[in-house]
């Protein structure tokens, strides 16, 4: 993303003047990934807000964005298998993207602190991304360590996922485990 190199982030960005907030929303996610979800979707709700600063720490410089950032949860009628295959990112607002299931987004909320032996058995070493290069999308496996990397205190930001969306995740999961324990 152009605004926080190499920090991970969903789709979003701008309230234009004359739309609602899902509206803009849905409109970000059609310009940066090409899908277009609005007749498919079945719920929607605000999932979380976070107060969004760049840099994140003072110690890496003054801030130079301050945002508020409103996170959505949309549940559609599409599987991810049909939404993948109609991902067309846009080169000049993303570099990758990746789905993650709910073990992975587990990890990324509750971490493993760099120890593969703390990993769960069952955890695959990779997870799987779509990048753009020449053009062309291309698929590429990536370590988990990736989505475990937190913001340094100080020095040269890393890849990794933003800490709001790490938050919006931790939201989503606690989500996720209550629709669970209320299907039992």
């Amino acid at each position: 993303m152009r605004t926080f190199p190499g920090v991970w982030v969903p789709p979003g960005g701008g309230i234009d003047w004359d739309e609602t907030l899902i509206q803009a929303g849905l409109r970000e996610l059609l310009e940066e990934t090409g899908l277009s979800i609005e007749s498919e979707i079945r719920r929607n709700h605000v999932l979380c807000l976070w107060e969004s600063v760049y840099p994140p720490i003072l110690a890496l410089g003054e801030p130079k964005r301050h945002h508020l950032v409103i996170y959505y949860h949309i549940q559609v009628a599409s599987s991810k298998l049909e939404l993948s295959r109609r991902v067309r990112l846009d080169p000049d607002e993303v570099d990758a993207c990746a789905w993650l299931n709910q073990p992975q987004v587990d990890l990324v909320v509750n971490g493993h602190q760099g120890d593969d032996e703390l990993l769960p058995r069952d955890m695959p070493k990779t997870f799987e991304l779509t990048i753009i290069e020449n053009g062309v999308h291309k698929t590429q496996e990536w370590p988990v360590e990736v989505l475990t990397a937190k913001a340094p205190k100080s020095g040269t930001d890393i890849e990794r996922i933003s800490s709001g969306t790490r938050y919006a995740l931790e939201q989503w999961l606690l989500l996720f485990n209550q629709t669970m324990i209320s299907k039992i």
